[in-house]
């Protein structure tokens, strides 16, 4: 009985303490929402996504610039520290790739649309 008792509590807090695993790519999934990759991220999704990054991989980054089409991506111009100075490296969002960089940073893949 007592075995049996104890493989049930076993059982149910196995499944309770069952949680999703966040990344930093559903974080941002999230938030966004849903891109449509062939069609291509537009301007303001760009700029949302940029944001994104910038308030969580880039230390005393308050704010971004409007992002501008280059190629296949956009590029957005960060802004740090408390004068808010243009950041000499731009983040980039692959307009049909989902993919988010900036040179010091991690790169991430943008995977909901």
């Amino acid at each position: 009985m007592k075995t049996a008792l104890a493989v049930l509590m076993l059982s149910v807090c196995t499944f309770a303490n069952a949680q999703e695993i966040k990344t930093a790519e559903r974080d941002l999934a999230d938030e966004v929402g849903s891109i449509d990759l062939k069609a291509g991220v537009t301007k303001n999704q760009a700029g949302a996504i940029a944001l994104f990054y910038c308030e969580r991989h880039i230390g005393g980054c308050g704010s971004t610039d409007a992002p501008v089409s280059q190629g296949s991506n956009w590029q957005i111009t960060p802004r740090t520290g408390t004068d808010g100075s243009p950041d000499k490296d731009k983040i980039l969002v692959g307009k049909h790739s989902g993919k988010v960089s900036w040179s010091k940073g991690p790169p991430l893949i943008y995977f909901r649309w």
